[in-house]
């Protein structure tokens, strides 16, 4: 499989907005929304592509704000009881990620999303855009992920864990959210770089 990855513009064509996690229903609309998001607000867009997208990178560049409106279609479409319990519980700790490495969402590359379409998982895909990325700009780097399989992957690519946050779903699990930079010992310098 050849491999090919590169920084993608709005007028390209946006055939991988279904490629974010396995549940078609929110997850379409809230990765649909999230590239659109991306390319109104600065952000970059990175695809890794053979014949068709099977993966995609959404880098919030430093000194560009994040902004959650993205998800209001997200939020729309669930069961009100788990949208009141995200607005009320989930998203009050989500902000306290910021507090780990303070003022670093905002002066570093930070990954908001990274997809791998389901057929081509395992084959290097998410490595390439990670690498093209990380290879394309100066760090530091930061992302936060809530899975023991995305630590590990992120571990063997440079990322450390600096912090975490525990948010409490709606059915009792703990869903812990893990802080991430690369280098692992990076400090916000006080000023913000552009790249």
């Amino acid at each position: 499989m050849a491999v090919s990855v590169r920084h993608v513009k709005e007028a390209d064509d946006r055939p991988w907005a279904g490629l974010w996690s396995a549940d078609p229903a929110i997850s379409r609309l809230v990765f649909t929304d999230a590239v659109s998001h991306a390319f109104a607000n600065g952000w970059q867009v990175w695809v890794a592509e053979d014949t068709k997208i099977l993966g995609v990178a959404l880098w919030l560049p430093p000194g560009v704000d994040e902004g959650t409106e993205f998800f209001a279609r997200g939020m729309k479409a669930m069961p009100e009881h788990l949208a009141v319990h995200a607005l009320t519980v989930v998203v009050p700790e989500f902000m306290k990620l910021d507090s780990i490495v303070p003022g670093s969402k905002q002066a570093w590359w930070f990954l908001s999303f990274l997809g791998t379409h389901p057929d081509a998982q395992g084959r290097g895909v998410g490595s390439a855009l990670m690498r093209a990325k990380m290879d394309a700009v100066d760090g530091p780097f930061a992302l936060s992920t809530g899975t023991e399989s995305n630590l590990a992957w992120y571990g063997h690519r440079g990322f450390v864990t600096r912090g975490s946050i525990k948010a409490p779903q709606h059915d009792g699990w703990l869903w812990e959210e893990r802080y991430m930079t690369h280098p692992g010992d990076a400090v916000v310098d006080g000023g913000v770089k552009r790249q």
